[in-house]
């Protein structure tokens, strides 16, 4: 579950071959993708999030917060919390009952789609990793194996094929010794 940087990126793909035959990952990417409730594109909301109920997912991987660092969302990060967990504890409740994990969404950089990377750091990240103590969830940090590494986008925020591999190790070596 996530944004653009799950939907376009090829990580879900990268991720497959790493799982191998045995799981069938689905990839519930919906661009532009925001937490909030009252974003213009607000995941909740979203196709993508009744699709990926409808796969009825054993595990989901949920990489969103990106969107939620625009600059025309600043005044409603605190929002984040409550709305995060309205949608995690509706997912908590998916007929599979999935094992949840978040996921620290890679850095910002220069960008000219109105992403703030300093709004990720300070007001985004700090929510997510409150969100997953609050509900006691595990976090994967994507955002750590990127950071300094801008070589690894192609516009600031989307990770190249490069930088979606990297995703895509992270997420396995964060998910495999419970994917079986």
């Amino acid at each position: 579950i996530g944004d653009s940087i799950t939907n376009a990126t090829g990580y879900p793909k990268d991720l497959q071959i790493l799982l191998g035959s045995a799981s069938n990952v689905g990839n519930f990417g919906y661009d532009g993708a925001a937490v909030n409730f009252f974003a213009d594109r607000a995941y909740f909301g979203s196709d993508s999030y009744h699709d990926a109920r409808s796969f009825q997912p054993t595990t989901v991987i949920v990489m969103l917060g990106t969107n939620d660092a625009k600059i025309n969302l600043s005044n409603e990060t605190d929002r984040f919390v409550n709305d995060y967990e309205h949608m995690l504890l509706r997912m908590e409740n998916f007929t599979a009952k999935p094992k949840i994990y978040l996921v620290v969404p890679p850095p910002i950089f220069y960008n000219s789609l109105s992403l703030n990377g300093t709004a990720l750091d300070q007001n985004i990240i700090p929510r997510i990793r409150q969100v997953a103590a609050a509900l006691g969830l595990p976090i994967i940090d994507v955002y750590s194996p990127l950071a300094g590494h801008p070589e690894y986008f192609t516009d600031g925020v989307h990770p190249n094929a490069q930088g979606a591999e990297i995703i895509a190790q992270t997420i396995y070596g964060a998910i495999k010794p419970f994917s079986s």
